[in-house]
């Protein structure tokens, strides 16, 4: 069966050999060590740029609302140039996944010997992206669309990243699904989004269009294992990470919430 690239995660998909050898690339990780949703978003990322024929030697791409995540360093091993783009040091994240530090000395979180030359970082507001159009050959961007303002926020970003890649190029996003089948109540901070959502996201935007094929999970329907926020936080504050983690639990307004990883894979559409 043709692996789609617009997809609600699954446990399963760790069982592809292609998913697997990824994660062994980005991020290093093996056998349930590698079992993190993240690690899915990297890998069918890449998938996607590779389908899209956008990631070789000569290519150019943006990260947005980056952080210090390993793929920076993974793609800059394989492109020519990647730019990294946060609010670093002045976000929510900035004792966390976007520490100002990364302005200054990426290199403390590579995960590997990478090319340094390649990566660019830069302080930028995913909703004021100051490129030129059609500047990249792609646009990435994980986890990150949920928390620019509800779902104005989460179009004015993807609406820049449409901008900002060339015609033919790909965009490929990544973000919350609930997986409770539930629309409310919304985590103040995390805006989740359902399939139908996204598609509507995707549609308010002509120059962008889905490829490589769309599998999403609508419940009622068992979701991966969940792990419960306030055991990840305390986990996550001593360094550590929860595995296996392919869903998240949080309580909002004494209302279980559950959520996982959904991909969307685009391209701008030729003139």
């Amino acid at each position: 069966m043709t692996f789609a690239l617009t997809r609600t995660l699954r446990a399963d998909d760790f069982d592809r050999p292609d998913v697997v050898r990824l994660i062994g690339d980005i991020v290093g990780g093996h056998g349930a060590a590698a079992r993190h949703r993240k690690n899915w978003e990297f890998a069918v990322g890449v998938l996607a740029l590779e389908a899209g024929g956008v990631l070789h030697d000569d290519a150019v791409g943006l990260s947005v609302a980056a952080g210090h995540e390993a793929i920076l360093y993974y793609l800059a091993n394989r492109c020519r140039r990647v730019f990294a783009t946060d609010l670093y040091g002045s976000s929510d994240f900035k004792d966390a996944e976007a520490s100002s530090t990364m302005l200054t000395d990426p290199d403390v979180y590579a995960p590997y010997p990478y090319r340094r030359g390649r990566l660019h970082v830069s302080w930028m507001d995913a909703l004021d992206l100051r490129f030129d159009d059609d500047e990249f050959d792609f646009v990435v961007s994980f986890g990150s669309i949920e928390h620019f303002g509800q779902l104005e926020g989460a179009a004015r970003a993807l609406a820049e990243m449409a901008r900002v890649v060339r015609p033919g190029g790909i965009v490929f996003v990544t973000t919350e699904q609930p997986t409770d089948g539930l629309a409310e109540p919304q985590i103040p901070s995390t805006w989740l989004m359902d399939p139908d959502v996204l598609l509507g996201l995707v549609a308010d935007i002509p120059s962008l269009e889905l490829f490589g094929g769309t599998d999403f999970i609508r419940w009622p329907a068992q979701g991966p294992p969940a792990v419960d926020f306030r055991v990840h936080s305390r986990v996550a504050a001593a360094g550590l990470d929860s595995r296996p983690h392919l869903g998240l639990l949080a309580i909002v307004e004494e209302q279980p919430r559950t959520m996982t990883s959904v991909s969307l894979a685009l391209r701008k559409v030729t003139a």
